[in-house]
């Protein structure tokens, strides 16, 4: 366990050593949907009311909209823009996503197109210049920020900022550090980002959907093993801990450091949290454990059902991560079946568990009162 536990660490330490050495540029060029994207920071002198972020985006004269986002997916602050058929330009502010259509919210006035700079078809290019300040709420732009951009070779369905938007044709992730601007470096961080996010997401998977449950099952269905406390606290110590740990490293530095701009980060956090009060709880269990005790104390009860609480947050955690990267369906749809069959396969053994117990409760009673007859 431990030469497994040190491949993990040292995995993760590759990982954030190539992501550091990528980031660097406030331009961002996808060949494949031919969408570019730059992004100005504002004086850091200015007053707050006066840091207006300046967005370019620039396509091919027959794009659908564009859209740039402030975060990893497209259910957080998403900023679209189009072209109309009379030449004006349509600007709009959305949230959510996947499965769902990002819906226009009450805060269009967000959005302005940048003074002085035309916007439309420039040169048989689409051009656009709009702006919004650097915080809005609980948005705020980093300088090294985390952006998802999507682009759609269809028109919305009228002018106005809440009209109907069809799905994305092109998405992605990319991670640019607006300070540091003039290398070009933002495709291979885009690739380096989507290899992070898919480590950062396998990896959890393995701590909070594969080897949490399996110490519960020991713990609850294991107990006739001679050994099933090291057993049980083995998994969590050298597994889940590990896990947990190097892919909190690789998320932390892949959206630009400590962020709680979504409920998955946050539950995240809490989760994290959660986990290593749950092993301390168990280490002041295990110490105070008396065979012989009449009642079970309170921690007991507190680590017995904060381990299922952990267990049923990171059920919900997992859908909440696959929507704010943009997942396929076909990956709900397979977690779904994967957590499915893990609970059938619990209630199952819970079943036989109870059943079991039941039968040597009778035994035992039959032979208690079989030594009173004697």
């Amino acid at each position: 366990m431990i030469v497994i536990t040190n491949k993990i660490l040292w995995f993760a330490l590759i990982l954030v050593t190539l992501f550091q050495l990528t980031i660097g540029s406030n331009e961002y060029c996808n060949s494949d949907a031919d969408y570019c994207f730059n992004i100005t920071l504002p004086d850091k002198n200015l007053p707050d009311d006066q840091k207006w972020v300046e967005f370019r985006l620039e396509s091919q004269p027959t794009a659908g909209w564009l859209g740039i986002g402030i975060g990893e997916g497209m259910s957080g602050y998403l900023m679209v823009a189009w072209l109309n058929n009379d030449g004006t330009i349509t600007l709009s502010q959305r949230s959510g996503g996947m499965p769902n259509e990002p819906k226009a919210t009450d805060y269009q006035s967000d959005l302005q197109l940048v003074p002085n700079k035309t916007s439309g078809l420039i040169n048989n290019r689409l051009v656009i210049y709009f702006r919004r300040l650097q915080t809005v709420r609980d948005s705020v732009i980093n300088e090294t920020q985390n952006f998802a951009w999507a682009y759609c070779t269809a028109r919305p369905s009228g002018i106005y900022p809440n009209s109907t938007i069809t799905k994305h044709t092109y998405r992605d992730n990319v991670v640019l550090n607006l300070v540091n601007a003039g290398v070009d470096t933002s495709s291979s961080s885009s690739d380096t980002y989507i290899k992070l996010i898919i480590s950062h997401a396998i990896i959890m998977f393995l701590a909070w959907m594969v080897f949490l449950p399996a110490a519960v099952f020991v713990a609850r269905f294991a107990r006739n093993l001679p050994s099933w406390v090291r057993l049980h606290w083995g998994i969590q110590t050298f597994l889940v801990v590990p896990l947990v740990i190097a892919g909190s490293a690789i998320v932390y530095v892949a959206v630009g450091g400590y962020q709680t701009s979504d409920p998955h980060k946050i539950l995240g956090l809490v989760l994290f949290i959660c986990l290593f009060a749950q092993i301390t709880i168990g280490i002041i269990h295990h110490k105070l454990y008396d065979p012989y005790r009449k009642y079970t104390p309170w921690w007991t009860h507190l680590h017995r059902w904060l381990g299922r609480a952990i267990v049923a947050l990171a059920i919900f955690q997992v859908p909440l991560g696959l929507s704010l990267y943009g997942a396929q369906m076909s990956i709900f749809y397979i977690y779904y079946v994967y957590v499915t069959i893990v609970i059938i396969i619990f209630l199952i053994l819970s079943v036989r568990s109870c059943y079991v117990n039941v039968r040597l409760d009778s035994r035992d009673e039959f032979r208690r009162m079989s030594n009173s007859d004697d």
